[in-house]
Formats: C-alpha cells, sequence, structure tokens
C-alpha cells in the first residue's frame, strides 16, 4: 500500500502502526496530504482465522480527514466515508438511525472485562467485536466504541 501511494502520490505522506511515518517528497506541498494505514486491523482474528478483521484507510488534508475506508475481505462488505458525501457501503449510501435517547444508543466494546466490578451487569450488553465495531462507529451506526488491548 505504501508503495502504490508512493509512486501515485509522492508529495503524500503515510503513517501506519508497522513502519511509522514516511513524509512525501518536498516539492511546495509538503505533508498537507497524510494518509493513514492498517493493514490488517484485527490482528488477534486474523491469526485465529476469525472472519472479522480489515484493511484501515484514511486520508487527511491538513491534518482534516477527507476521506475514510474500511475493507472487509471475507465479509465483502467496504464502507467508504468522503468529506461532504454520504457514507457508502458497498456502494450504496447509509445512515444513522434515529436516536433520541441515550437508553436506546449502542455501545460496542473488545471486552466486556473493561467494565468488571460495579459495571459488570451492564457489560453483559455488549457485543464483542473486532473491526465491524469500527466500521459502525464510522458509518455514524453507534456513537461510542471503547477499545481495549491487555
Amino acid at each position: 500500500m505504501r508503495q502504490l501511494i508512493q509512486q501515485s502520490f509522492p508529495d503524500h505522506g503515510v503513517f501506519g502502526e508497522e513502519h511509522g511515518l514516511m513524509t512525501g517528497s518536498s516539492n511546495g506541498s509538503g505533508d498537507s496530504w497524510l494518509w493513514v494505514l492498517d493493514p490488517i486491523d484485527g490482528t488477534k482474528s486474523f491469526i485465529t482465522g476469525k472472519p472479522l478483521f480489515g484493511t484501515l484507510i484514511s486520508l487527511l488534508h491538513n491534518g482534516t480527514p477527507v476521506l475514510g475506508v474500511i475493507d472487509q475481505p471475507i465479509t465483502k462488505e467496504r464502507w467508504v466515508g468522503m468529506a461532504g458525501q454520504p457514507t457508502m457501503l458497498n456502494g450504496r449510501p447509509i445512515s444513522v438511525r434515529q436516536c433520541g435517547d441515550i437508553g436506546n444508543a449502542y455501545m460496542y466494546s473488545t471486552t466486556p472485562h473493561m467494565f468488571a466490578g460495579k459495571t459488570e451487569k451492564v457489560s453483559r450488553h455488549f457485543e464483542l467485536l473486532a473491526c465491524t465495531q469500527f466500521c459502525q462507529f464510522l458509518c455514524g451506526l453507534t456513537a461510542m466504541n471503547v477499545q481495549y488491548d491487555f
């Protein structure tokens, strides 16, 4: 992915979990464009053969997100969000549901162990998902996502 971006957009910077920051060439535009990559989001799921992993790609212009892509190859789902455009799922527009009360909102978590003790009763209601929770969050289907790594 880095190589393709560098070939197509040599002035753009690239940041990723695995290889850190690579700045773009400087011919006047500096690093006003930055790609942020996570080639395998949901590494644990990927390693153990679970289908809930994906690739996350975003593009920022002067620090503001202008493009976001979430691709889940096993489930054949691709979310694309562009500034000023409706979010698309597999080429079809999607939107958030109306939620006038916090009691009717959904929250997703990677593990209920984050809520041990007094909140343990609440934690049983959380769905455990991997990459899908980020997709739902980025698409506006959930308002909050809590991530925790052991």
